[in-house]
């Protein structure tokens, strides 16, 4: 009976260090970079943009702070598609799978909600056809980082 009663304790004590275990611990220290910004058509009216950001030993981190998206059309003349920001908290970065030439691998991002064309302050046009997008972090110690990337529209 006591080995029974051992031996039910010992696996309720792994079952719950195993599954809390599958949580990974994430990095939360003061970022120096925008390691990158991904912008990818979502539909016929529509924008997903993330960025991912690194400490200054390359490592992927959360942080809170304020993030400022824009869009503008890349044109001789560039006009700005849109523009917004939003406060940012360490906890809505996500630790996701990417696909990143062709080899899938894990990383820590936040994404915007998805942008809709709707939003945009003009409208894309048929002469329109690519965008660049600029991300600018900044950090509630007033560290600003910034990256940026095209896409088509």
């Amino acid at each position: 009976m006591r080995k029974t009663a051992i031996f039910i304790i010992i696996s309720i004590v792994l079952d719950v260090g195993f599954l809390s275990g599958c949580t990974t611990t994430v990095n939360r220290t003061m970022p120096e970079q925008i390691d990158e910004v991904s912008a990818q058509k979502d539909g016929t009216d529509g924008v997903r943009v993330y960025f991912i950001l690194t400490d200054k030993n390359g490592r992927e981190t959360a942080y809170d702070g304020s993030a400022r998206i824009t869009i503008r059309s890349s044109t001789e003349t560039p006009k700005v598609l849109y523009n917004s920001s939003l406060a940012v908290k360490a906890d809505d970065f996500q630790q996701t799978t990417r696909n990143s030439g062709g080899v899938n691998r894990e990383a820590l991002i936040y994404e915007f909600p998805r942008i809709n064309y709707s939003s945009f302050i003009i409208h894309p046009s048929s002469d329109v056809d690519y965008a660049e997008v600029t991300v600018t972090f900044t950090t509630p110690e007033g560290k600003i980082l910034s990256g940026d990337s095209g896409f088509y529209l």
